[in-house]
């Protein structure tokens, strides 16, 4: 499982991708995108829970997170969540 702390951090260098997705909506509730990588740190499977009643937005969402790479894994792959919270 990826730390909160990786998650995060790949999560930040992408804001600006999110922030796109995000544009000028006005947002409430959540949206959680369980992923997982394959050994070169790739998306390979990724599932959408959201809670937002903007579907466009937790699209793109998604979307971005499946284009994000993160660190290698040290056992070849691994699994990790990415939420977040429109209040």
């Amino acid at each position: 499982m990826l730390s909160n702390a990786t998650v995060s951090a790949v999560a930040s260098d992408n804001a600006r991708q999110l922030a796109t997705c995000e544009g000028t909506a006005e947002l409430h509730g959540d949206v959680t995108v369980t992923f997982q990588i394959d050994a070169a740190g790739k998306v390979v499977k990724s599932q959408l829970a959201s809670s937002i009643k903007n579907p466009k937005v937790a699209g793109c969402i998604l979307k971005a997170v499946q284009s994000w790479k993160f660190p290698k894994p040290p056992s070849g792959s691994a699994k990790g969540v990415y939420s977040i919270n429109y209040q």
